[in-house]
């Protein structure tokens, strides 16, 4: 009898510490994730103000838009943003990092 008991205890002790451990491991995979990733619509934003001043600093734009559909790293959008600022004129095609992201 106390060897049932104790094997009972033993699975209670068991289901308890893995359960635990489960917790452990997804809440520290959420923890971890690193989410420095900027939206679409922000990306967006922050370019087509950018094609709008150099389009009227030099007269002229690409033919095609330019619309990005995925988040990307700010460190891709922030190479593609300083280019746009050094392309120099005429504007008729968009920075390869810009189009390499897009």
């Amino acid at each position: 009898m106390k060897l049932i008991f104790k094997l009972v205890a033993d699975k209670q002790l068991f289901q308890i510490l893995w359960k635990t451990l489960i917790f452990i491991i997804l809440f520290s995979i959420n923890c971890c994730y690193d989410n420095n990733r900027i939206q679409e619509y922000d990306i967006n934003r922050r370019i087509q103000v950018l094609i709008e001043a150099k389009a009227k600093e030099c007269n002229n734009r690409p033919s095609y838009p330019l619309f990005f559909t995925k988040e990307r790293s700010p460190s891709e959008v922030e190479k593609c943003e300083v280019d746009m600022i050094l392309k120099t004129c005429p504007f008729n095609s968009y920075p390869w990092s810009c189009v390499r992201i897009f």
